[in-house]
C-alpha cells in the first residue's frame, strides 16, 4: 500500500487470500483440521494505531508487546 489502507481495505484484500487459500479457514478437532463453521475474519484481527511518529521503532515495541501476550487457544493460532 502507498499509503495507509482503511480497515475496509485491509479485509477486503485479506478475504481475498483466504478464498483463494481456504486453509486458513481451518481449525484443529482433536487430531484433524477441519472448515471453521461461521468463520469471521474481523475476529481475527485488531486494529491499533501506533504511537507518533508510527515508524519502525513504534512498531517493533507494539509487537513486542503483542508477542509477550499469551494465545487464546478458543481461536484457531494462525
Amino acid at each position: 500500500f502507498e499509503e495507509c489502507p482503511s480497515e475496509e481495505r485491509v479485509l477486503e484484500e485479506l478475504e481475498r487470500w483466504i478464498q483463494m487459500f481456504p486453509v486458513f479457514r481451518q481449525k484443529l478437532e482433536g487430531i484433524y483440521w477441519k472448515e471453521a463453521e461461521n468463520f469471521d475474519l474481523k475476529s481475527h484481527l485488531q486494529v491499533h494505531q501506533l504511537a507518533q511518529p508510527g515508524g519502525k521503532k513504534e512498531l517493533e515495541e507494539y509487537m513486542s508487546e503483542q508477542m509477550s501476550k499469551p494465545f487464546d487457544f478458543a481461536k484457531p493460532l494462525w
